[in-house]
């Protein structure tokens, strides 16, 4: 007996029916991990349409963002290429590099969030620099964020047809 394959909605990425799914609008998606399953519940206007129009994550591709994060401590040789492995494990992650206490990183906004980068940092073991400024900053980052996902929503196919 062969096994049905799928396409996750979220990164695109062949997957099976033993994989993580949510059930939506009378219909079953299957996603190849659980951080793909929670991007498609918290909009899954952006991936799958309802209502004839092409959904967001096909008319724009991808939404590549860049963000620096500081650590509260510098990272030795061995915990920053552990910290890099853990942050490739996020799907969208497209570069990462550590110096000091600092954290470059690259990423499509469509497959993952700074919030979820920064909960990725904290269960690598590692501590983001917690500062009143820091902090209203990564605040500021999840709402311009969360914003501009909404607002892919609100955007309408205008293409003529």
């Amino acid at each position: 007996m062969s096994t049905q394959v799928f396409v996750d909605p979220v990164c695109l990425m062949e997957t099976t029916e033993s994989d993580p799914f949510y059930d939506y609008h009378h219909k079953t998606y299957y996603f190849c991990c659980e951080q793909c399953r929670q991007k498609f519940m918290e909009r899954p206007q952006l991936y799958v349409s309802d209502d004839g129009h092409r959904p967001a994550k096909k008319s724009t591709g991808q939404l590549i963002r860049q963000r620096k994060f500081r650590l509260s401590k510098e990272l030795d040789n061995s915990e920053s290429e552990n910290l890099i492995r853990a942050l490739k494990e996020l799907m969208g992650i497209l570069h990462v590099e550590i110096s000091g206490r600092c954290i470059s990183i690259s990423y499509d906004l469509l497959q993952t969030s700074a919030e979820q980068i920064e909960q990725q940092i904290e269960a690598a073991g590692d501590v983001l620099n917690n500062g009143f400024g820091e902090s209203l900053k990564r605040g500021f980052i999840h709402y311009l964020e969360d914003t501009e996902l909404e607002n892919l929503l609100e955007q309408k196919d205008t293409h003529c047809h």
